[in-house]
C-alpha cells in the first residue's frame, strides 16, 4: 500500500518523531477528505462521513485506489490492484457477506477504528448552535473490539484476512434531537472527525488476540474478566466466546457457580 509505512500509519513506533509524522499524515488525510467531500456535494452526491473518508486517504493517499468496483460485484473501500482494504465503522454483521465474496479471491485487510479519547459537541437542531465541547470521561481500549468479532467469527482467521484494530482520538458531533429534558437520550450522531492516532493491534492468527487484552490474573471468573475489560452483558459474552473459541483463554474449572478461566499458555 502506498503512502506512510505500516509502522507509522498504525502508531506502533512511539518516539516523538514518529508521533509527529503520524499526526501530520492524519492532518493531510483529513484535508484531502474534506476537499473530496466538498466536491461530492457540489455534484449532488451523498456526503461521506469524515472518519471513513479520512481513513481512506490516511491508509492510501492515491484516490484512484478508493471506491473501486470489483469484478465480483462489491465496491472496495481501497483496492491497490492486489489487496482489498475495508474500513468498518459499524456492525461487523454487515461486512460478513462481503467477506464471503472477497476472501476466496483477494487478500483483505479490515480496519476497525475505535475511539480512544472522544470529545463531544452537541448541536441544537433548531438553531444549529454548537454547545461547548465536552470530553468524554471514558477512554477506549483495544479490547473494545472483541464483541464485534463475533459477527465474523467464521472468517476471523481466514488465511487471506488481516484485521487491524486502530484507536483514534475523535471529535463526535451529535444532534440534540432525542428525548428527555436535554434531548440527548437516543440522539443522532452526525459525524466523527479523527484528530490523533493511538495504539493498534494487528490480528492475523489466534495468538494475536493476546494483544487486545490487558494484563490478566492467573485465574479469573467471567465477571472478573468483564471488570478488567469493562464489558458487560452480551458484549462480555461475545468477548468470552471469541477468546475461548480461539484459545486465548482456557476454562480450568469452576468457582462456586461460575466457570474459572486462565490465560492460555504460549
Amino acid at each position: 500500500m502506498c503512502g506512510i509505512s505500516d509502522a507509522a500509519s498504525y502508531a506502533i513506533a512511539y518516539d516523538a518523531a514518529a508521533v509527529a509524522d503520524v499526526t501530520a499524515a492524519l492532518s493531510t488525510a483529513r484535508a484531502a477528505a474534506e476537499k473530496r467531500q466538498k466536491t461530492r456535494e457540489s455534484i449532488g452526491r451523498l456526503r461521506e462521513k469524515t472518519l471513513h473518508a479520512t481513513l481512506k486517504f490516511f491508509l492510501d493517499p492515491d484516490e484512484g485506489h478508493h471506491e473501486v468496483p470489483l469484478p465480483e460485484g462489491p465496491v472496495a473501500d481501497i483496492f491497490d490492484g492486489e489487496r482489498v482494504t475495508e474500513i468498518q465503522n459499524g456492525n461487523f454483521s454487515a461486512l460478513r457477506p462481503k467477506l464471503e465474496v472477497l476472501l476466496p479471491r483477494y487478500p483483505v485487510t479490515v480496519v476497525l477504528p475505535l475511539p480512544r479519547q472522544k470529545t463531544l459537541v452537541w448541536i441544537d437542531p433548531a438553531t444549529g448552535e454548537e454547545l461547548p465541547p465536552r470530553r468524554s470521561p471514558r477512554t477506549g481500549r483495544l479490547s473494545d473490539a472483541l464483541p464485534s468479532l463475533i459477527f465474523i467469527k467464521n472468517q476471523l482467521f481466514h488465511e487471506h484476512l488481516t484485521l487491524r484494530v486502530q484507536l483514534l482520538d475523535v471529535i463526535e458531533y451529535r444532534l440534540r434531537d432525542g428525548w428527555g429534558n436535554d434531548g440527548r437520550r437516543g440522539a443522532h450522531r452526525l459525524d466523527r472527525v479523527p484528530t490523533a492516532v493511538g495504539d493498534a493491534a494487528v490480528l492475523s492468527a489466534p495468538a494475536d488476540l493476546a494483544a487486545l487484552l490487558p494484563p490478566l490474573p492467573e485465574t479469573f471468573t467471567a465477571a472478573e474478566l468483564g471488570r478488567s475489560l469493562k464489558l458487560t452483558g452480551r458484549n462480555l459474552s461475545a468477548a468470552i466466546n471469541i477468546l475461548y473459541t480461539f484459545h486465548a483463554i482456557e476454562r480450568i474449572g469452576r468457582q462456586k457457580n461460575a466457570y474459572l478461566y486462565a490465560p492460555a499458555k504460549p
